[in-house]
């Protein structure tokens, strides 16, 4: 698309962030030292905003901040609080003033994947290749590296096994195919900020469950335990509440973080 093509373009649905650029919400363009050529390029800019916005669109002058709605910041850390279940810092409320669905699709981000932002932006996007080494620093005298040293085939459900080193020791983790995984069935994640929803500590298999729907438990007790590489592990409950539904039956394999029991208090 060329610039001259958008003054063709009746009718367009423009996103929020475009419509709100030339009505005026960031401010007006610096248009030029000399006076002639700041006049053209003015009214090639308001030409270009009535094509967009629309001739009887709403269209701002001077400092944008002067007719933005006052906000009570309380309310606003309450509102987030609410939203993301935990206090909000600083930088997240005045990211979510900014841009509240963006900023909302970001911590749901953050909560699944956690702080992403220490990868290299290669491994972030592209994954390791094979052999491949990156270190990954955590903080000042915290540093990872990680070696991958090979991937197993992808199985029915497009599962792989990833097998590297981390800080030289062998590790091996599970992992998703998407590409081979379109039909596969997603299991249902729990919410670590949510007490009632308990999720698997590690990936393993459902050895035996402890526990029936309806049934009263105490916090610490057990609900199922987890075989993994012939190893066994309790998974209690976090608090005190009913069984209201369990996930998973006997001899199903789990991931990390998988549903497992629903509690009510």
């Amino acid at each position: 698309m060329k610039p001259a093509d958008i003054f063709n373009l009746t009718g367009t649905k423009w996103s929020k962030d475009v419509t709100s650029m030339f009505e005026g919400w960031l401010g007006e363009p610096f248009y030029g030292m000399e006076a002639n050529k700041a006049a053209d390029s003015r009214k090639k800019w308001n030409k270009l905003a009535d094509a967009i916005v629309g001739k009887d669109g709403k269209r701002i002058k001077g400092r944008p901040g002067t007719h933005a709605a006052k906000i009570n910041l309380a309310d606003v850390r309450a509102e987030l609080k609410g939203k993301l279940k935990k206090d909000p810092t600083e930088d997240d409320v005045w990211s979510y003033l900014m841009y509240p669905d963006v900023f909302l699709k970001f911590a749901d981000f953050r909560k699944a994947h956690g702080d992403v932002s220490v990868l290299p932006t290669p491994a972030y996007y592209y994954g390791l290749r094979d052999k491949e080494e990156i270190h990954i620093s955590l903080e000042e005298g915290k540093t990872l590296f990680v070696r991958l040293l090979n991937m197993t085939e992808p199985d029915a459900a497009g599962q792989q096994t990833a097998i590297f080193e981390l800080n030289g020791y062998p590790r091996h983790t599970t992992v998703t195919n998407k590409a081979l995984a379109k039909n596969a069935v997603t299991k249902t994640k729990a919410d670590p900020a949510d007490s009632s929803q308990v999720g698997a500590p590690m990936p393993g298999m459902v050895a035996s469950i402890a526990v029936s729907v309806g049934q009263k438990v105490k916090e610490g007790e057990t609900l199922l335990t987890l075989e993994a590489m012939k190893m066994f592990a309790a998974v209690a409950s976090p608090t005190a509440g009913t069984v209201s539904e369990i996930c998973v039956k006997i001899g199903e394999s789990v991931e990390s973080k998988d549903l497992l029991v629903r509690l009510v208090k």
